[in-house]
């Protein structure tokens, strides 16, 4: 079986994601999508009832190979023959450290609640405040930003730190909460 070390390495998925080899294209379209996820996050509420079905993913660290294939399982959160339209998609944190495809995690998360705001909700972890990805070395989020995107890096790692703090917000379903 192939590692993730392996499988589309140093950036490869996320030149893939953003449709270009230029880190400086990817860059700034990082950058639109955390303002566009920062702004979205800080409009809603930070309690919010979500509708069932639900589908509740938590402790992702950077692992892309493993959410895609629970996504090539459980269904996946698009309005091409998806789901999304149906069910609410809850990441409960931990999207980063670790893993070897931090960043690529981020992304698509992010772009997917840009693309489906009140479909797809994120609750930040501990590891998305920047004391706890620091402390993980050459495993954490700011490490892979770093060594991808050199000088440049403190515009990414930034941008899951800084989202706001609606990304800790509570949920509760809506049929858990009818009937307390």
């Amino acid at each position: 079986a192939m590692t993730d070390q392996c499988w589309m390495p140093h950036g490869e998925a996320l030149f893939y994601l953003f449709g270009t080899n230029d880190r400086e294209e990817v860059l700034e379209k990082f950058r639109l999508i955390a303002t566009d996820t920062n702004r979205i996050v800080a409009a809603q509420p930070s309690l919010v009832r979500v509708r069932q079905p639900t589908k509740i993913y938590g402790d992702i660290h950077g692992q892309l190979r493993d959410l895609l294939a629970l996504f090539a399982e459980f269904g996946f959160p698009s309005h091409r023959g998806g789901d999304v339209e149906t069910v609410t998609y809850v990441f409960n944190g931990d999207f980063v450290d670790r893993g070897e495809h931090q960043m690529e995690v981020v992304a698509l998360l992010f772009s997917l609640k840009v693309c489906f705001p009140s479909r797809i909700f994120l609750l930040r972890g501990n590891h998305e405040f920047r004391a706890i990805n620091h402390l993980m070395g050459d495993q954490g989020y700011f490490s892979q930003c770093s060594n991808f995107f050199g000088e440049n890096n403190t515009q990414v790692e930034a941008s899951v730190d800084s989202t706001p703090s609606e990304l800790t917000s509570s949920y509760s379903s809506s049929s858990s909460a009818s009937s307390s």
